[in-house]
């Protein structure tokens, strides 16, 4: 029984196909006729949005470098908070790529913080999809039990899938609802992903008119060979057969898919009107428009967790004996909300720099180098005395 009964039995074939399909690898297709939400796939979906005002959470390998999985969800259910106050149809994207991801060379501490940052982004009621890649040769194993953490500690809204026929790895994310995504380089591997249960399929070039052209023509077959079943013809087995090897294809499986896509949309414009917590602001230039004093306290507190306290025996020509250390892909601090934080720099090594923390009125904050290109492995924070 479909959801979205009505408004599907208007559609066209053509207008079915342009709603499951899309040329863009990660977006969804706009329809001319119906005023649907167009998402885009992204880590972050603030990353291409100029002039948005939002906290400068730490990054993932920051976040990671904690160990603490509850203040990551805890981040991650305030960021996608921020999300929805300032961008409609946001669609994060994970994946168990560990150099797509950059959490951590480690596999159990990237999946555990995947999965802690898939549960806040829910827990935010934003939708996730996890993407799989192709694992490198000798790392099947490591891979597999990256996805398992992952995918049994949270639920993503959907899966982006390699090959059609991988989807039979997700059965329990197929019996919860979860809708599948796949790419397809021919006709015949869009019909697979589709076949297989897949909802939108993206192209790698446009074979909408030749993907039109042949479901027609298999639709009909379909049609046909299913008469000739209920005149007992042909056998069940028969039938079965035709459809797996794509000699024709039942259509219900097209409006099937276009049910989930709407179903997926009419929600995510629902939730794009719900209401976020009450705002309150930090600097007197804008407008708040989510909680900025708690969520810059949150970034702050998981700033200062990820940072090492080290002892200096004089290796570094620092002023006094300890010093945090932290890598400097780390770093993306709440110091974007502070306009007070100055830039202090000692020194500039090959591999090191120096940031000093200044003493503001209320607590020490960090006075961070950001937007620099540095590519410096390693920074020094050292407290101003």
């Amino acid at each position: 029984m479909l959801t979205n009964e009505r408004l599907i039995f208007k559609m066209s074939l053509e207008q079915k196909v342009k709603l499951v399909t899309s040329l863009n690898l990660y977006e969804n297709s706009a329809n001319e006729n119906y005023e649907i939400p167009v998402f885009r796939l992204t880590r972050n979906p603030l990353e291409d949005e100029a002039g948005v005002f939002a906290t400068g959470f730490p990054s993932d390998r920051a976040l990671a470098s904690t160990w603490n999985m509850p203040l990551v969800k805890e981040v991650y259910s305030k960021h996608g908070e921020e999300v929805s106050a300032v961008k409609k149809y946001a669609y994060f994207n994970v994946s168990d790529s560990l150099v797509k991801e950059d959490v951590s060379d480690d596999y159990y501490l990237t999946a555990s913080t995947l999965s802690s940052k898939v549960k806040g982004l829910c827990a935010a009621r934003q939708f996730v999809n996890f993407e799989e890649f192709a694992p490198e040769s000798g790392e099947e194993q490591a891979v597999k039990s990256l996805q398992d953490v992952i995918l049994s500690g949270s639920s993503p809204r959907s899966v982006y899938l390699k090959t059609p026929e991988s989807i039979e790895n997700y059965k329990a994310q197929r019996n919860a609802g979860t809708l599948f995504y796949g790419v397809a380089g021919s006709v015949n591997e869009a019909l697979r992903y589709f076949l297989n249960g897949c909802s939108i399929v993206f192209l790698k070039a446009d074979l909408t008119e030749e993907l039109c052209a042949l479901l027609k023509t298999l639709t009909v077959g379909y049609r046909a060979a299913y008469s000739d079943y209920r005149a007992e013809e042909i056998s069940v087995t028969e039938l079965d057969r035709r459809c797996q090897s794509l000699e024709v294809f039942n259509e219900e499986i097209l409006d099937a898919a276009c049910d989930r896509v709407i179903s997926a949309l009419l929600e995510m414009r629902k939730r794009s009107m719900e209401p976020v917590p009450a705002p309150t602001g930090i600097n007197a230039n804008h407008a708040p428009v989510f909680d900025e004093v708690a969520d810059d306290a949150l970034a702050t507190t998981a700033a200062r967790q990820s940072v090492v306290l080290l002892k200096n025996s004089g290796v570094l020509p620092l002023l006094n004996t300890d010093c945090n250390l932290m890598n400097s892909y780390y770093l993306l601090l709440s110091s974007i909300t502070h306009s007070e934080c100055e830039h202090n720099a000692i020194f500039y090594m090959n591999i090191m720099f120096v940031v000093i923390e200044k003493k503001g009125r209320q607590r020490t904050e960090p006075a961070l180098f950001r937007g620099y290109g540095t590519g410096a492995e390693i920074i020094i924070l050292k407290r101003w005395n």
